[in-house]
């Protein structure tokens, strides 16, 4: 469990110029920034390059962070925005081919081919819902935190996501 004093006054220390504290923070939380985003983009390596990208920005507007966010979850909110905005961007959504290899990281089980691939169809709001529930094994409070929504509109989102995936997978199975 990470002491979010100590990340507060890392964060100070970080403000007042100091590199070490700068990289214990970065070490404390790039990964789970990661995780988020890869759970997001179905891609370790678009999900790198936005984490870094997230840990750039934190950086740059860390006199925000304090008082009023932790910044694990700041972080990690930054991440989530933009692999949401990179999927934005892009107007179709990219199967999550890759998410299987690092699921293992964050994930007790990997999601099989069919199940990523419904996933992938899943409106945006939903599947970032739905991958961050599953595969970040984030909660619906925790989900709706960092997407700054209601608990409700988390939940609903994952509720519809989930039936969307039950009628998905059903067809699947009448098709063998």
């Amino acid at each position: 469990m990470i002491d979010h004093r100590s990340d507060a006054r890392l964060v100070g220390r970080v403000l007042a110029g100091d590199p070490w504290a700068a990289g214990t923070l970065y070490d404390r939380h790039w990964r789970t920034a990661w995780r988020a985003a890869v759970a997001v983009l179905g891609s370790a390596a678009d999900a790198e390059d936005v984490a870094t990208e997230a840990w750039l920005r934190a950086i740059d507007a860390l006199d925000e962070c304090l008082p009023r966010e932790n910044f694990g979850p700041w972080l990690r909110r930054i991440a989530v925005n933009r692999a949401i905005d990179v999927l934005r961007r892009r107007r179709f959504v990219t199967p999550l081919d890759e998410a299987a290899e690092v699921a293992g990281s964050f994930a007790p089980a990997s999601p099989d081919d069919e199940i990523r691939q419904a996933v992938a169809r899943l409106p945006l709001e939903r599947r970032v819902v739905v991958a961050l529930r599953f595969w970040a094994d984030l909660s619906v409070p925790a989900i709706a935190e960092l997407l700054e929504v209601p608990v409700g509109t988390a939940t609903s989102r994952l509720s519809r996501g989930l039936d969307d995936l039950r009628v998905a997978m059903e067809g699947v199975a009448h098709e063998r």
